[in-house]
């Protein structure tokens, strides 16, 4: 059986739970597939302080004692993620927003390499794609986002039967692609930009060891400090990719190391 977490950027059940369990209907169609909601209005989530603490101590040193971790295990258990918002002015909500920003230590520490991620979005109007591509970010937290995104502006109803239609094709291609995806072993080959994240964190990480304990050791236990280790993940990587990857990652380390000289200089000035 295949697992699935959708979780629920909405305050309420409107045109975004109805995509999403088009999608749920069309994906049960296919094969053994269990569905499991996390709706952000209910879940004990604090508004990220932005103190750094999981950044720099480690995610359980965050001071806000909440249903963070018991979220991040659901999400590790389960195949698929359906990263589901309405667009609040022009953007995801405020619930879908503070979530990232509480998993905001996994875009230094990325770990969700085995969750295939879908996203989905509904505007009155406006506002789909931008609220799509700020979803997006999750592809730096290690989700694959190979499934891709399904957005619609919902008219209000009744829907004529060209919009019914075209609700019914795109809910269906996306219920396909993430069951496709949540099928396959092997994960495509990392973006031109995800390839330079993953360079200039293994600079930028090791040359600040002592500023960023918790990301060096975390990238140091998963043998991720390795020259030859291309991305986090053993997955075929564009050789240009790389070799652009490598160059901006030198320019980090540079930029860091000059930057320690600065600060030791001017210590020693006082």
């Amino acid at each position: 059986m295949r697992r699935v977490l959708a979780i629920m950027g909405s305050p309420r059940k409107g045109d975004t739970w109805h995509l999403t369990q088009r999608i749920e209907a069309e994906m049960k169609l296919l094969g053994d597939v269990q569905f499991d909601y996390l709706w952000l209005r209910d879940a004990d989530l604090a508004t990220c302080r932005g103190c750094c603490a999981c950044f720099l101590g480690g995610e359980e040193r965050c001071p806000l004692d909440d249903d963070r971790a018991e979220i991040e295990g659901r999400i590790l258990s389960a195949n698929g993620v359906i990263f589901a918002s309405p667009v609040y002015a022009l953007g995801m909500t405020a619930l879908m927003k503070n979530l990232l920003d509480r998993f905001a230590y996994a875009l230094h520490r990325p770990r969700f390499f085995e969750q295939k991620a879908l996203i989905v979005v509904s505007a009155g109007a406006a506002g789909v794609k931008m609220t799509q591509d700020a979803l997006a970010s999750v592809r730096y937290m290690g989700f694959d986002l190979s499934p891709g995104r399904v957005g619609l502006a919902m008219l209000p109803k009744p829907w004529t039967r060209a919009e019914e239609r075209q609700v019914e094709v795109r809910t269906r291609n996306a219920a396909r692609r993430l069951f496709r995806a949540m099928e396959r072993k092997t994960r495509p080959a990392p973006s031109f930009m995800e390839t330079c994240y993953f360079r200039v964190q293994q600079a930028a990480f090791q040359a600040n060891r002592e500023e960023q304990p918790a990301d060096y050791e975390y990238f140091a236990e998963r043998g991720w400090f390795n020259p030859a280790r291309k991305w986090y993940v053993d997955v075929p990587v564009n050789p240009l990719y790389d070799l652009i990857a490598r160059g901006a990652a030198s320019a980090v380390r540079r930029q860091v190391v000059a930057r320690q000289r600065a600060l030791s200089a001017e210590a020693g000035e006082k």
